[in-house]
């Protein structure tokens, strides 16, 4: 059984707690404001930690290691896995991109391979009329 020592708290864009202007004055008083995605339920739940500790054990690398190639702090990862520390959004990214994960599978236990994610990409950028006939294309390939 994993052991995720703290309950999900709810996610921060960055902390801007410690930003000085050049006076000396604090520019942002307490944390920063929550994330967007802060109110889907399943990332308050401690799902996306149990999945995201079982691919640092399968990876067999070290949370340092694979914090500091992602270019966070050395223990970031640890804080997160292991100290109930909520993760910014572009860190978590930067992680999964390490370890060749999705962020949705982390997220929501549902894999998106580059080829989906490519083909949402095109979707979210095409037009309406575009958007709905691709969905037509799709419904009828469905119903085979």
């Amino acid at each position: 059984m994993l052991n995720v020592a703290h309950p999900a708290k709810l996610p921060s864009i960055e902390d801007k707690s410690i930003l000085k202007s050049d006076e000396g004055d604090a520019l942002d008083k307490g944390r920063a404001v929550q994330a967007p995605w802060g109110h889907i339920s399943r990332m308050q739940e401690e799902q996306w930690r149990i999945r995201l500790l079982e691919e640092v054990q399968k990876s067999k690398r070290s949370m340092r290691s694979i914090s500091l190639a992602a270019k966070c702090g050395p223990n970031y990862l640890h804080g997160i896995l292991k100290e109930g520390k909520d993760p910014t959004v572009g860190y978590l990214s930067a992680i999964c991109r390490e370890m060749g994960l999705s962020v949705a599978y982390v997220l929501y236990g549902v894999n998106i391979t580059p080829e989906k994610e490519g083909i949402l990409a095109m979707l979210d950028r095409a037009d309406p009329e575009s958007r709905e006939i691709a969905l037509a294309i799709l419904k009828r390939a469905r119903q085979g």
